[in-house]
Parts: C-alpha cells; sequence; structure tokens
C-alpha cells in the first residue's frame, strides 16, 4: 500500500488498472487506435507516431501470486519473479500454471520467458563467500523487515518484531541467512551455485536475473564477477552439450 502514497484512488482496483493498462499500450504500439478521454471527460482517437519498428511489445510481469501467473499467460506476457516470498518448490507449481495458461490462451508454453531474481555472491570457496556475505547480507535484511517476518512465519514462528531487542533481531538474522543459503540465492561457489541453477532450470525457470545490489562492498562485488561469467559460461556449456546429445 505504501507504494500508492502518489496515487491512492488507484490501489483498490490496482491489478484491473494495470491489466487494462497492458492492453492499451499492446494496441497502441501495434498500430491500433485507442480510444482516450481527456481531463474535461472529451472523447479522442489516439494512434502512436511514428511507428515502432518491432510489430509486438515484449512484455513482462512481475508475479508472486498463482492467479498473476494465470493472467501473465492469458496476455501472452513474460514473467519476472523471485524467492523472496517463498521456496523455489513453493514456486514451481505457479511457473506450471503459467505455461498451462499460455497454451490455453493459444500461445507457445515453451516461448513464454519466466526469469528469477535472486540475490548473487560468487567466488572459489562456499565457506568463505558465506562469510564474506553475511554483514552485507545482515544489513539488506535489516532495511527488509518483511522479509524477516515472512521467513520466520514459513517457519511457523509469530514474531512482533517491534518487540525484539538487537540481541533477539541478530538471532533472526543469522537465521534467516542459513535458511536463505539453502535454496534461495547464488551465494557460495560456483559447484554449489551450478547446483541452484540446475534446480531452477528444473522448475521451469529460463533466465537469472542476478541481484548483486545487496552487498556495497564495491571492491569485493567486482572480484566476484568473473566468477559469475565463468558460472554462465558453464550454463551454456552443459546447455550445448544437452542440445548436441538429444540431437
Amino acid at each position: 500500500m505504501d507504494d500508492f502514497v502518489l496515487s491512492t484512488e488507484s490501489y483498490a482496483n490496482r491489478k484491473q488498472t494495470m491489466w487494462k493498462g497492458i492492453q492499451t499500450v499492446q494496441k497502441l504500439w501495434e498500430g491500433e487506435q485507442v480510444e482516450l478521454k481527456d481531463a474535461t471527460g472529451k472523447t479522442f482517437e489516439v494512434r502512436t507516431f511514428p511507428r515502432p519498428i518491432q510489430s509486438k511489445l515484449p512484455t513482462w510481469v512481475v508475479c508472486q501470486s498463482s492467479a498473476t501467473y494465470i493472467e501473465a499467460g492469458k496476455i501472452g506476457a513474460n514473467v519476472l519473479t523471485s524467492l523472496l516470498g517463498g521456496t523455489l518448490e513453493e514456486v514451481a507449481p505457479q511457473i506450471l500454471l503459467y505455461r498451462q495458461s499460455l497454451q490455453q490462451n493459444g500461445y507457445d508454453p515453451k516461448a513464454g520467458k519466466v526469469a528469477m531474481m535472486i540475490h548473487t555472491f560468487i567466488g572459489e570457496d562456499f565457506d568463505k563467500v558465506k562469510e564474506a556475505a553475511r554483514e552485507p547480507f545482515y544489513n539488506y535484511l535489516k532495511t527488509h523487515i518483511n522479509l524477516l517476518e515472512s521467513l520466520a512465519r514459513d517457519a511457523g514462528l509469530k514474531v512482533d518484531l517491534k518487540k525484539f531487542t538487537e540481541a533477539d533481531i541478530n538471532s533472526l538474522l543469522r537465521f534467516a541467512y542459513e535458511g536463505w543459503l539453502k535454496g534461495r540465492t547464488l551465494i557460495g561457489s560456483k559447484t554449489t551455485c551450478m547446483q541452484m541453477v540446475e534446480r531452477l532450470q528444473k522448475a521451469g525457470v529460463d533466465e537469472v536475473a542476478c541481484l548483486i545490489d545487496f552487498n556495497d562492498n564495491f571492491e569485493a562485488v567486482m572480484a566476484s564477477l568473473p566468477h559469475l561469467k565463468d558460472l554462465k559460461n558453464m550454463c551454456n556449456r552443459k546447455k550445448e552439450e544437452e542440445v548436441a546429445f538429444s540431437g
């Protein structure tokens, strides 16, 4: 709700407004004429000019709920999602619903792209990377207190963080970080991260959007990027080998 302080009237119907807006933009992009009203209520027929070079506008929808995955499939949109609100085991069935929705609405279910946003920090040694990323990730979680509450709920804990002492918060941060490392990040070595990428692939994820900005240590982040490139190359080689084998 806090995101709507500049447009409070849109909050109640935010999803309907979004889907309608996407349809309007897509029609204008494809050269169709759209009827719109000005501030006085007068109606105008609107077209875009000059025409875009691309015939179709690639559309991405951020999805967290099953209903949004299904709606994204209905309009043939791609999906951007994350593991902030759940585990990969919880997200995988939602991706399947998206593929089914694509097919039911006349789209190629394999053509729709699912991109997973995931926190990333890669090095040679898992334990060293884990410790190097610990404090930056703690600080990140402190600025996103709702993530801590969500993780506590997932563990069956009923907590009121407003009543927590600093020691309580630190204990929860340790618990959250350990939980996050078990299948919700690409924080680790190339070997452990490759295992996570394979899990993502099996769940129906096509692309990984690496979130590296949680770590404010510029030098450490820059030093980790060659390892991320190595991981990308490992994934590409594996994909080429699979294609060659199936061929």
